[in-house]
């Protein structure tokens, strides 16, 4: 009769976990290339915010830059009343519902210009050395912009 067969050693006769260990690595790879991929289609959405706003999205527009100058007013009072420095994710961090416009920002120590169009016309708000506040649009008597070249004051060009 032939002796029994001997068991392998080194074996600790416990349970393989191998397998679950290299599921569980694919799982983690194939998370972080999703991340990664997702991250990258993000940059193409913030290379369109740069760009207007179709012409139907006036009050937008006027209403995202009053929520601006609100903000980058929050801006200043976090900077020693300065607006220097200030950009729109700035002023995103303020209030997030700026980041729905296509706004441009330019700061000095007592002043500012926030900007952003809809269609074919621009707006701004400008805030002047002296504390004189502003609110312009090209072209004169495009959408939502009174036939002087203003908007916002007391509903003209609304």
């Amino acid at each position: 009769m032939p002796p029994p067969a001997a068991e392998p050693t080194g074996s600790s006769g416990g349970p393989n976990y191998l397998p679950w260990i290299v599921a569980l690595v694919s799982v983690v790879a194939l998370c972080i290339a999703a991340v990664l991929i997702v991250s990258s289609l993000g940059g193409e959405e913030d290379a369109k915010e740069t760009d207007a706003l179709p012409s139907g999205d006036v009050s937008q527009v006027q209403s995202g830059l009053r929520t601006a100058q609100t903000a980058i007013e929050t801006y200043a009072v976090d900077n020693n009343g300065s607006y220097q420095g200030a950009t729109p994710d700035d002023l995103a961090a303020v209030d997030g519902t700026i980041s729905q416009i296509p706004l441009t920002v330019s700061g000095t120590a007592s002043g500012y210009v926030l900007s952003a169009s809809a269609g074919e016309t621009s707006f701004s708000i400008t805030r002047a050395e002296g504390g004189v506040v502003t609110f312009a649009c090209t072209p004169p008597g495009g959408e939502g912009c009174d036939e002087s070249g203003s908007w916002g004051l007391g509903g003209l060009g609304d």
